[in-house]
């Protein structure tokens, strides 16, 4: 029986060290002779008792192997599956799919299945279409140019930012797969994401607050015109986060819509805002908008809140009522209020995006 065991150490297939690429005829020598397929880009070997194959540009190294797991009817599929072992990390690969959802990460735009990397080496495993059954398992060399880059460090007072993170993924990948066509989720933002976007108003000293960016350099989104599970829901309302990029842009428009020609036509608007808010426009600007409904309304981050109310509080934004009430307290409980709602079943923002899956 053939065993597969990959973990940060090592990459072994019955017990013998391999590094990719794998020279074709190290991997004979192990497993005996094979057929091989000549195709247009690249050369295909074949062992058939096994159901394995592997992959090579140039006809001797072997850039991936390929653990069948069922026959997919191909001239160069092999005769039998894969009945053999993968082992990560300790766990059937299976079980290690299934309990680390939250490290799986798209290594192209349309990947619906997703990747895992574990010491320079990812492995997908690929389901067939409109199926929850895994058809193959690719293990490839993952280039450190291709890697999710280094999460830039978090300070030590947002680390709790961190878990509140990662629980809201494992939550949501519950319900929303990673292959879904509306799953944006993307490694956290890089230094030169900080320098270009933070300032929002140089003259005014108006940045992005630090908090916000340690969330962000987490994770961030990419942006979809449509939808995002990664939303707060509330108010049969469902607000998307912001891609971190788009912050200033969707700041600016915000700020567009003061009149300062106009306080008497919006004066009792302004009076019915919550008491913990400050403003005395449509909008004041030290609130930073990082969530949005599609339709004008923002969740904002309060860098400049009343006397009554907490630096860091999160208020709803609604364009046409004028509302102006205090979402959350802060940026922690937010996401800790949204956690609850998706774990506890009530978020009815998922069920569009399942109907694509």
């Amino acid at each position: 029986m053939i065993k597969l065991v990959l973990d940060e150490n090592r990459f072994q297939i019955n017990d013998v060290d391999f590094e990719f690429p794998v020279n074709v005829y190290a991997l004979r020598n192990l497993l005996g002779e094979f057929r091989h397929t000549v195709k247009e880009f690249n050369t295909i070997y074949t062992w058939d008792e096994y159901g394995i194959l592997a992959y090579s540009k140039n006809g001797t190294w072997i850039e991936s192997i390929v653990l069948s797991i069922t026959n997919m009817g191909f001239d160069f599929s092999p005769n039998e599956i894969f009945t053999g072992q993968f082992w990560v990390k300790e766990q059937d690969v299976f079980d290690y799919q299934e309990n680390n959802k939250n490290k799986l990460f798209r290594r192209f735009s349309g990947d619906t299945d997703g990747a895992f990397e574990i010491n320079g080496i990812g492995f997908s495993l690929y389901k067939k279409r409109n199926s929850e059954n895994v058809e193959l398992i690719q293990i490839f060399e993952y280039k450190s140019s291709q890697k999710p880059h280094e999460r830039l460090p978090v300070e030590e007072k947002y680390q709790k930012l961190i878990g509140l993170w990662e629980e809201w993924i494992i939550e949501t990948t519950n319900i929303i797969s990673v292959g879904n066509p509306y799953y944006n989720l993307i490694h956290g933002i890089t230094q030169e994401d900080i320098e270009k976007n933070t300032e929002l108003d140089l003259e005014n000293h108006i940045v992005i607050p630090n908090e916000l960016v340690n969330f962000y350099k987490i994770y961030n989104v990419q942006y979809d015109p449509v939808t995002s599970p990664f939303s707060f829901y509330k108010h049969n309302c469902q607000y998307d986060l912001l891609p971190f990029e788009k912050i200033k842009k969707d700041w600016e428009n915000i700020q567009s819509m003061n009149d300062e020609d106009d306080y008497e036509a919006i004066k009792d608007l302004i009076a019915e805002f919550d008491e913990k808010v400050k403003a005395n426009n449509y909008a004041n600007p030290g609130w930073i908008p990082f969530a949005e409904s599609r339709e004008g309304d923002y969740l904002l981050f309060d860098t400049d809140p009343s006397s009554k109310g907490n630096y860091g509080q999160i208020i709803e934004l609604q364009n046409e009522s004028w509302y102006r009430g205090v979402f959350a307290d802060s940026l922690e409980e937010l996401l800790q209020n949204e956690i609850n709602t998706v774990k506890m079943g009530q978020s009815q923002k998922f069920d569009f995006m399942l109907e694509e899956e």
